[in-house]
């Protein structure tokens, strides 16, 4: 499966339920919850996160880290490390 590689500061993310986002090497970038509520797995972590409309998370480590759409629509915004 080939990668996107996304040089932007900042971009806003679209996933409808049971979609899934798959993020690498984004250690720092935070994710911000606009809409909805997200399922956080980072790989290799012993815990999983959740995000609600308002909150955010940052990823902790370059580790892989799955976003799962728990909501009918979740939008997030991923603000890279650099930029926050």
């Amino acid at each position: 499966m080939a990668g996107l590689r996304i040089d932007a500061p900042e971009l806003r993310i679209e996933l409808h339920k049971r979609s899934v986002l798959k993020l690498e090497r984004a250690r720092g970038a935070r994710l911000n919850a606009v809409q909805g509520c997200a399922w956080i797995t980072v790989e290799r972590e012993w815990r999983d996160f959740f995000v609600r409309a308002g909150e955010w998370f940052v990823v902790p480590s370059d580790r892989a880290v799955v976003v799962d759409a728990l909501s009918a629509t979740v939008t997030l915004e991923l603000v890279r490390a650099a930029a926050v």
